[in-house]
């Protein structure tokens, strides 16, 4: 590998003011693969909710890169360890490029076609993975198939003598990877980047921590891992309290997570009317043909419109149709589908909710069949088990078990936040009794909330409000 950490080029951020980039780094990001990230936004479609919250995968990545060298260089600084130069531009490089994988409209798309294939239901009974048609590839995956398929990245990373392998074995998490937490974890340079930015684009304020007083109490621990000083444990809690407000705010707010199900609902019909086609197979050919450049937010958007105009024209078109017309309408138009019921708490994770999802699915599929309704007019929202500490959500049962009991041997270990100790392995911060999350990092956010896409039909509005909502409200749901 050729290492030339010099500065090459310079970037002027809004969040960091000046990134600096190597040549290396410069080649990799005038790419054609990586220029497609500009067309991939980092929050889907949020900006339809916060107007200026439209920044792009992009912007993010060179901003992890940025913050992958701050905590490299303080690591350094504090623990008194040099850091060789190739293993400095290999986790810059891994940090720039950690995005590179990522789907049109991001986690709604992978999400969407991971679902899509895995109930992929083939003739001979065998699982649908078992097959290369029916595999699909998560972003990071993703990401490795670009670096290791795309003529141009690999052109580059010839020249600079590198191995795709060496950028990707910068995100293992093991114990001979001691630097994996800088890659990803609860405090990584991506978090870092993600949160603040978040923060100015959507023009709340819950992302603005002090990420400058917690880089610079990065260093290492006696065995020679990633961890934080002492004296970053209040800003750690700071910026761990102020992701779980980010989420409430932002992804979960009650209109993006409308459009989201109106997006996802699109991209099902996509992927069921054969108009694209996202198996590994298919991925790693468009990403070797070139096509993957161009497979973007807007490459979706385009194909939504095409969809419609051919639904429209339809002489006579399904149920289901005019349904699908209504989310894209939902889409291109923000009319998103409104919030008619929910239920939120939040408490430790070992005390049962009173909520029961299947009870209010059933509901919900009796009214939709007493009125001969579309599947597509209504939605039970419930999102993924979110915890304040990323690593405690590995599995069932209380945090307190799941964070005590992980072991070296498992990628969890290295997504703590870990405070250093003198002459010992580094801890968790929940370990700390001064710590705000040694008391609240047991606590989940639970909710459910039920949607309708009333498409300014009064008739169906009504039925709703008339029936199906006091129905809701029967199992502890509040109207909205």
């Amino acid at each position: 590998m050729t290492v030339d950490l010099r500065t090459y080029k310079r970037i002027s951020d809004p969040i960091h003011g000046i990134i600096e980039l190597t040549r290396l780094e410069s080649a990799i990001v005038s790419s054609k693969a990586f220029q497609r990230l500009h067309n991939v936004r980092q929050l889907g479609l949020a900006h339809y909710v916060f107007p200026a919250a439209n920044y792009s995968r992009f912007a993010h990545s060179v901003g992890a890169c940025h913050n992958a060298q701050r905590l490299l260089s303080a690591i350094s600084k504090n623990s008194g360890r040099r850091i060789s130069d190739k293993d400095v531009q290999l986790v810059r490089v891994a940090a720039l490029v950690h995005d590179l994988g990522h789907y049109p409209f991001s986690h709604a798309f992978e999400h969407e076609i991971e679902e899509f294939y895995a109930s992929a239901q083939l003739a001979d009974g065998t699982s649908p993975t078992d097959q290369p048609d029916h595999a699909v590839f998560d972003h990071e995956a993703m990401g490795e198939q670009v670096l290791s398929f795309d003529p141009e990245v690999i052109a580059i990373l010839k020249t600079f003598k590198v191995r795709p392998t060496e950028i990707s074995n910068a995100f293992r998490k093991h114990p001979g990877n001691p630097l994996a937490g800088i890659l990803s974890s609860d405090l990584d340079c991506d978090r870092l980047d993600y949160l603040r930015r978040t923060a100015h684009h959507s023009g709340l304020p819950y992302g603005n921590v002090d990420i400058n007083y917690i880089i610079d109490q990065a260093t290492r621990d006696a065995e020679g891992n990633f961890c934080f000083g002492k004296k970053a444990i209040r800003a750690a809690d700071h910026l761990l309290v102020s992701r779980y407000f980010d989420y409430l705010q932002v992804p979960f707010h009650k209109s993006v997570v409308a459009l989201e199900w109106s997006l996802r609902v699109v991209i099902r019909e996509l992927l069921n009317r054969g108009k694209i086609s996202c198996s590994a197979d298919e991925m790693v050919s468009q990403v070797q043909d070139g096509k993957w450049r161009t497979f973007d937010d807007n490459s979706i958007l385009h194909e939504a419109r095409t969809l419609a105009h051919e639904l429209a024209t339809h002489r006579t078109r399904h149920r289901r149709d005019d349904g699908v017309l209504a989310h894209i309408a939902a889409i291109l138009h923000r009319s998103p589908a409104k919030m008619i019921a929910s239920y939120e708490a939040v408490s430790p994770s070992d005390v049962p909710t009173e909520i029961d999802a299947t009870k209010i699915q059933g509901v919900i599929d009796d009214f939709r069949n007493r009125h001969q309704l579309c599947d597509l007019s209504l939605y039970l929202w419930k999102p993924k088990d979110f915890a304040l500490i990323k690593a405690s959500t590995r599995g069932v049962g209380p945090a307190s078990m799941l964070l005590t009991g992980l072991t070296p041997d498992e990628p969890e270990y290295y997504e703590r936040v870990r405070i250093d100790v003198p002459s010992q392995a580094a801890q968790p911060i929940s370990n700390f009794k001064e710590a705000l999350m040694h008391h609240i990092h047991d606590f989940r956010y639970r909710a459910f909330r039920v949607y309708a896409l009333l498409n300014d039909n009064p008739k169906f509005e009504t039925l709703v409000r008339q029936e199906l909502v006091p129905a809701l409200r029967d199992l502890n749901l509040q109207a909205a």
